[in-house]
Order: structure tokens, then C-alpha cells, then sequence
């Protein structure tokens, strides 16, 4: 189950214990048990609603990053009810500030459907002792639950909705390429850092925070990077003295490619780097898409790096659990109605952003290579398709490892 959505009553009740334990965070992430911890959730909700006549705290399924609860609240006053979701990251290191900030900005300059965060406490000094974001209920279901089974008619209309979104990211555009963090301590406003990196994960920067973005073009954005990168290792310590010699590949191969002038600047967008079904709600009914999760990832990026073919539209695998890959635009389908749905898309997304198909064509090696530049090496799974597409692209690649260790 994904995270957000609920599993059963959503009640606080006694009736059924065995669904109060929660694998996700007693067995994986060893976190309380629900059966516990929605005491100390509803002494939150008691604090954060105090007028409030009933609140029923429920067990939501969390996702990988963070453990959701969701709570009914309800006024017999005013004869109102409504839903409420408690987002709490499950480690540490996840800047929960940033996506707070995030979210405020989509709310405050956009139309992009998205959850409106309600409060939130950044320290572990509150009821449930741990940071956590309040945030609105997100109506409809998510996209990967009932995509498969909508007649074509509706499938159409979610793709059109999804073009508008993408035409709606690429209206925002920002004067450097980055990360999107919080710029002030209420997170009213955000500001533009250097790209996340899986090293940040285990050698999180205390005293030391990421230096801000200053790259405005392509080529500056990939210099950039590999320089951050080779310092990271400095900083913590070389896991694999091969991932310097990437890094220098890397280089080279960005210097065979035909990019504007450094002093050029870039068409920099809106890039949600988890743009997947999952993070996808719809109206079943009506095909409208009444919100998209999880921004606590997004970046200003170059076109080239933040647009990609949603073949999880019509490909069969409709989780879009992959979102790394590069997605072949004249890649038809064996299925006729996927060939419809994936033409359909193409009409849509022209008539919206006309060189939208044109530039994922013409840059697939450049994607690639600003992938490698924006998540680093530190991840196994990163370092082993480093590996594997170095190798198809530079024949010396293995002669190269060798000279840098």
C-alpha cells in the first residue's frame, strides 16, 4: 500500500488489535507500534484542534520516508467534519523545513493541486516527540490503484490533466539550477541550494550547510556538480577510490557534447523528481487530478533534465516505478489502445509545450549525465548504472579506472 492511503476503519478503536501493528515502522524502521503511539497522536491532535468536539485518530500506510497518520475531526458545533493528515519523517536527516517551505510556495504562486500544510513543528519537543508536518486531506485516490482498471475515455482525461500539470512546472521558472529549500525560519519562502546528495543521507552537513546554487547554464550546472561531488569525498571519506575516476569520465564525456556556452543560461523549470502515480491523486469520476505529494525533492532544472515521457500512461506497468530512465519518445507500444493513449499524450503535450517531445529526442545523454551530476555516486545501485553506462559510452572506460587507482 502507498503511503497516504488509509488501511481500514478509520476509527480509534479497540475492534480489531492486529491491525494496529504496523510492519512498515515496528518491524522495518523499529518505530512504536500504532497501537501505542495513536495515544500520544491524539494528545497532539487534542492540542493542535482544542475546540474541537471528536477527534478519531486512524493508522495510514507510510511510505518509505515518512509515517502517516490520519485523524476525523469533527464540531458538533458548527456540524463539520473534516480530514486531517500527520505527516513525521522517519530519520532524522530528511529536511522536513524544505518540503514545508515548498508546499507554502505551490500554494501561495501556483495552481498545482497540492496538500496545504495546516502547522508544523520542526523540533522533537511536542507530543509525539518528533518533528512533523499537519497538513490537509488530499481527496480522491491515487493514481496507481485505479489507472488500470478506467475505460479509455477516462484515461484520456487524466492524460490531458497531466499535460496541463507538466505545462504548469514549466511556467515556473527560476534564475539557477538546484534544490529547493526553505529561505527563511517559517518557511514562508524558499530559496535555491547546490542539488541534494546521497551522501547528505549518512554524513549529514551540521555546521556545514550545502553552499547555494550560483549555475545558470548546463554546462556551468555539470562543472558544478562534479566539483561538489569530488569535494563530498573529501569531506567523507572516499567509499570507492573508482568513483573519482566516474567523475573524470564523466567530465570527459560532457566535453564531446555539444552544449551552449558556459555564460549561456538555461531554460530552468520546476522538476518534481517523483512525478510517478503514486504521488497522483484523481477524482475516479471525473479524471481530475485533485492533488500531487511529495515535493521534498524538488529541484529548478534544466529542461532537459526535468522533462521526461510519462510512458507509465500507457506502458502496462502503470507504477512508474522507474523514473530514472530515459524514456525512448518514438517508442511505440505493442498494445493498440497503449499506441492511442500514448499518441493522445504526444497531441496534448505538443499543443501545450511544443519542443516538449523534440528536446527528450535530441538529449539523451546529456539526461543521463545530468542525473549522474545531480544524485552522485554514493549509492551502490548509482555507482553500478554509473558503471554500466560509462562502459557503453567511453570503450576506455576500464583502461581509465586503472590509471586513476
Amino acid at each position: 500500500m502507498s503511503e497516504g492511503e488509509s488501511e481500514g476503519n478509520s476509527a480509534f478503536s479497540e475492534s480489531d488489535t492486529s491491525s494496529l501493528y504496523s510492519e512498515s515502522s515496528t518491524i522495518v524502521y523499529e518505530h512504536e507500534s500504532f497501537e501505542t503511539f495513536r495515544h500520544k497522536a491524539h494528545d497532539l491532535f487534542t492540542i493542535l484542534f482544542p475546540n474541537e468536539e471528536s477527534i478519531a485518530v486512524y493508522r495510514m500506510a507510510g511510505g518509505s520516508f515518512h509515517r502517516i497518520v490520519g485523524a476525523t475531526v469533527t464540531s458538533d458545533v458548527a456540524v463539520t467534519q473534516r480530514e486531517v493528515i500527520l505527516r513525521i519523517p522517519r530519520f532524522l536527516y530528511l529536511r522536513l523545513a524544505d518540503e514545508v517551505a515548498v508546499l507554502n510556495y505551490l500554494t501561495d504562486h501556483t495552481t498545482i493541486p497540492v496538500p496545504h500544510v495546516l502547522c508544523f513543528d520542526l523540533s522533537s519537543e511536542n507530543q509525539i516527540g518528533s518533528p512533523y508536518i499537519l497538513q490537509s486531506h488530499v481527496p480522491g485516490k491515487r493514481l496507481h490503484s485505479i489507472y488500470p482498471t478506467l475505460p479509455f475515455e477516462k484515461k484520456k482525461a487524466v492524460i490531458r490533466e497531466v499535460a496541463q500539470l507538466l505545462k504548469q512546472f514549466n511556467d515556473i521558472t527560476f534564475s539557477t539550477i538546484g534544490m529547493l529549500v526553505a529561505g527563511n525560519p517559517e518557511c514562508t519562502e524558499v530559496k535555491i541550494d547546490q542539488a541534494w546528495d546521497y551522501a547528505e543521507d549518512i554524513f549529514p552537513r551540521e555546521d556545514d550547510p550545502r553552499p547555494p546554487a550560483q549555475s545558470n547554464s548546463t554546462r556551468s550546472f555539470l562543472e558544478e556538480r562534479w566539483s561538489f561531488h569530488l569535494e563530498e569525498e573529501e569531506r567523507c571519506g572516499p567509499s570507492s577510490r573508482s568513483e573519482i575516476s566516474y567523475i573524470t569520465a564523466f567530465r570527459k564525456l560532457t566535453e564531446g557534447l555539444q552544449l551552449p556556452n558556459i555564460d549561456t543560461p538555461a531554460r530552468i523549470v520546476l522538476f518534481h523528481t517523483d512525478f510517478a502515480p503514486r504521488n497522483i491523486f484523481v477524482d475516479e469520476e471525473t479524471g481530475d487530478i485533485t492533488g500531487v505529494l511529495d515535493w521534498d525533492r524538488a529541484e529548478s532544472a534544466v529542461v532537459e533534465a526535468a522533462w521526461t515521457m510519462p510512458a507509465w500512461l500507457w506502458d502496462k506497468d502503470s507504477t512508474g516505478s522507474d523514473l530514472l530512465s530515459w524514456v525512448d519518445p518514438d517508442e511505440i507500444p505493442d498494445d493498440p489502445t497503449a499506441q492511442k493513449l500514448r499518441t493522445f499524450f504526444i497531441q496534448e503535450i505538443g499543443n501545450l509545450i511544443p519542443s516538449y517531445v523534440e528536446v527528450i529526442r535530441e538529449n539523451k545523454i546529456l539526461h543521463e549525465i545530468l542525473l549522474f551530476a545531480r544524485l552522485g555516486l554514493r549509492s551502490q545501485p548509482m555507482i553500478e548504472r554509473a558503471s554500466k553506462f560509462l562502459k557503453d559510452k567511453i570503450p576506455d572506460f576500464e583502461q581509465l579506472q586503472l590509471v586513476e587507482l
